[in-house]
């Protein structure tokens, strides 16, 4: 790949190769980093960063991302204590997303020349011109990324921000769509948490019956025998008579819920099969159907709290008290009377519940509230 050299773009720039990796890297890190670093080469830069910066003082939120060959303890240095006074911070912070901006056009050569970050940081390291642009924003923070060139070389020309700005509405995009997967990844890490807090035994599972999470009684219960096995990655129920019946349910994971009872011991275990559609944070990572599996016993009932029901099924603390009312018996007027709103509102949030959980019929939701509570 032919670096922009002297304002001069390459013809043949990569630049398919690198729509695709960026793409690529929505799901995959080492993929998103090489699109940044083939875009540091055809930019003749020397380093590429990226860090996501509060908009009020520019101030770095957690850990960025730059090419292999800067210098950690100066990548560092820079993240912590030099960021929130870097005037070429101003340029991506303030200029519309995805609009490329050379720190030269934005500031005189006398400014740059008195800079700090000039003087003490950039040309030590031999570095000295500046291309950025924001990625991603929200009402508190910028995602920005930075290519700097070396001090020998020429600053940015013209090429250099048109090549900048083909890439730039994929850059954006992917930016975006890499933020909502690593949100997702984070719900679905709080969701298994709120699983292992319940008292009932639950897993998650595929089509197949393979299991993706046991939470800790549902192990307790495998490692004891007598209501299911997990020999070889798969839940397979004590019963035979009821396996047919259970994997036909769990292939059905779309359908709506089913439940089975389980004869245990002289008792009787409730086993409900609940779908999670690749939308639910609990399968979106792998956009695959899922089926969450709760075994319960009638004389272990326990109430699950709000916040459980909160990190488990992605709801607002409003939304998590109505599906908890709704699941007791009460009805949507009665939700509104309790939380002095008007009825319209407490439909309003009822939709948002149903869109969250993927129940169709309010029916559908209580069974799903009743099966983590019973």
């Amino acid at each position: 790949m032919t670096a922009i050299v002297q304002g001069g773009v390459s013809a043949d720039a990569d630049t398919d190769r690198i729509v695709a990796l960026l793409y690529d890297g929505i799901t995959c890190p080492g993929d998103w980093y090489d699109a940044l670093d083939a875009m540091r080469e055809v930019l003749g830069a020397a380093c590429f960063h990226t860090l996501t910066v509060r908009r009020a003082d520019c101030s770095v939120v957690g850990a960025g991302l730059a090419n292999l060959e800067s210098p950690p303890d100066k990548v560092r240095e820079y993240e912590q204590h030099l960021a929130r006074d870097d005037i070429r911070m101003q340029m991506p912070v303030n200029a519309p997303l995805g609009t490329p901006v050379a720190d030269h056009a934005y500031f005189g050569a006398r400014t740059l020349s008195r800079s700090p970050i000039h003087v003490d940081w950039l040309a030590p390291l031999g570095l000295r011109h500046t291309l950025a642009m924001g990625l991603r924003a929200d009402d508190d923070t910028r995602e920005v990324l930075g290519f700097i060139r070396p001090r020998a070389e020429a600053p940015y020309g013209p090429e250099s921000e048109a090549f900048c700005r083909r890439l730039s509405p994929h850059l954006v995009r992917a930016s975006e769509l890499r933020a909502r997967m690593m949100q997702l990844g984070e719900h679905a890490a709080t969701g298994l948490s709120a699983l292992d807090a319940l008292p009932q035994g639950i897993a998650v599972v595929d089509e197949a019956c393979r299991i993706d999470h046991l939470n800790a009684r549902a192990a307790a219960c495998a490692g004891r025998g007598g209501l299911f096995d997990s020999a070889q990655g798969r839940l397979r129920l004590a019963s035979s008579a009821l396996q047919s019946a259970f994997e036909q349910r769990v292939r059905e994971a779309c359908a709506p819920a089913g439940v089975l009872h389980l004869p245990v011991a002289g008792s009787v275990v409730r086993i409900t099969v609940l779908p999670l559609k690749p939308s639910h944070p609990l399968a979106v990572l792998r956009q695959r159907h899922r089926a969450l599996v709760v075994f319960a016993h009638p004389a272990e009932a326990a109430p699950v709290e709000p916040r459980q029901l909160e990190s488990l099924l992605g709801l607002s603390p409003t939304e998590a008290r109505l599906a908890l009312l709704l699941a007791s018996g009460k009805t949507v007027k009665d939700f509104a009377a309790a939380q002095y709103c008007s009825e319209h509102t407490a439909r309003s949030h009822l939709r948002n519940v149903m869109r969250k959980t993927d129940c169709h019929r309010q029916a559908e939701l209580v069974l799903l509230v009743q099966s983590l509570r019973d």
